[in-house]
Parts: structure tokens; sequence; C-alpha cells
């Protein structure tokens, strides 16, 4: 009911979205998705978010383009590479935190 918002209880009558959101919550969150969640929500935490209040991706995207062996967007970056990625933004996100 709850992806349908209460409109319905039976999966013959959800549309593909609503299937679709289903379908993904069960799965659960891929690894790379946990990596990349877990950059954006460092990014977030140290303010770097357009007005909409969403991650400036342009910014995030930047910096990895700029500091990452790979040199490619966050999107980009291929899955065995990732941890890396994180260590090194959690890294940036300490040293935030260590100047507030």
């Amino acid at each position: 009911m709850q992806y349908t918002n209460g409109r319905t209880t039976h999966l013959t009558d959800m549309t593909h979205a609503e299937t679709n959101a289903l379908i993904d919550s069960l799965i659960g969150k891929s690894d790379k998705d946990a990596m990349v969640g877990k950059i954006l929500s460092m990014a977030h935490e140290m303010g770097w978010e357009l007005s909409s209040g969403k991650v400036d991706m342009r910014r995030v995207n930047a910096w990895c383009e700029k500091y990452t062996k790979q040199k490619r967007p966050l999107d980009k970056i291929p899955y065995e590479d990732l941890p890396a990625v994180v260590t090194t933004f959690e890294k940036v996100y300490l040293s935030f935190l260590k100047g507030i």
C-alpha cells in the first residue's frame, strides 16, 4: 500500500513505476549505491548543496575530476575504484568537521 499511496494492495493494480519502486526496495541498495550515497551525504553535511537543498553535483563531480585517481565525474567512476574515493572524501569531510 505504501507504494501506491493506499490505492491498492494488489500487484496487478500497480503501475510500472510503483512496481519498480517496490522491487528496488525489496532488493535493497547495491554496494555502489551505498558508497555514492555516503559521498553525497558527506557533501550535503559540508553544505555542498544548491538553494533547493539538493547536493551540488557539479561541485562533487569537479572534486572527483580534480582529486581522484580516475579524474572522472562520480557516476563514471567504476565500482572497484569507489572505496578509495570514499576514503579520500572521508578525509575531506573530517577536515571540514575539525574546522567547525
